[in-house]
């Protein structure tokens, strides 16, 4: 039996979690990573926080790229079936 995780979002900045979620949305049709990740959380805690989990991925893919200076290469969409 699956049981939904129970979590809250911290305080932050609410245009950056606006615009997070709005490019997640934008790219839920497409065949990559964050696509799978948020249909992957939200088929087991919900449409909400799946549009979250994937707006965090995207912001931690993002973070990672300005610090490291590297482009970004995509994983693919069956990258956890591969490992």
């Amino acid at each position: 039996m699956l049981v939904k995780k129970t979590s809250k979002t911290t305080q932050g900045n609410k245009a950056l979690k606006t615009m997070a979620v709005k490019c997640v949305l934008a790219t839920s049709r497409q065949n990559n990573r964050k696509a799978s990740h948020r249909k992957r959380i939200t088929k087991r805690q919900g449409k909400m926080k799946g549009r979250i989990a994937s707006a965090h991925l995207l912001v931690t893919i993002a973070y990672n790229i300005f610090k490291t200076g590297e482009p970004y290469h995509e994983l693919g969409s069956n990258y956890l079936e591969e490992k």
